[in-house]
């Protein structure tokens, strides 16, 4: 019993420090910033659209300021390869290479092919 509580305590450390590393990683594909614009110049301004919005637990297609448009395609119940597809359609009707490629770039990590 005394080395089970040391070995609980161990395990939900590691649970913590991979929770950890995995918020950690989806605020990484924006470069570490809250908005990942259609150009480098629009990184770290929610203003300009379309853009990709990484928060700690989500990543979120925004292709306008219209809220209800906004397509959250990764979230803590992971990837959702349509939605991902449907952000990427759009993305690419704008002539947002950039966003384009980069949520392609998740769908891959992830093991998707999202129509990209």
């Amino acid at each position: 019993m005394k080395t089970m509580i040391p070995m609980i305590a161990i395990a939900a450390g590691l649970l913590v420090a991979a929770q950890s590393a995995q918020a950690a990683s989806l605020k990484s594909y924006c470069n570490g910033n809250d908005f990942y614009g259609k150009v480098p110049e629009r990184d770290g301004f929610g203003d300009k659209y379309p853009h990709l919005h990484c928060g700690s637990r989500f990543i979120t297609y925004s292709p306008s300021k219209n809220k209800g448009n906004r397509i959250n395609f990764l979230d803590k119940g992971g990837l959702s390869v349509s939605k991902a597809g449907n952000a990427c359609l759009d993305a690419n009707n704008k002539g947002a290479d950039r966003l384009t490629a980069k949520i392609a770039e998740i769908c891959t990590d992830y093991g998707a092919a999202c129509g990209c």
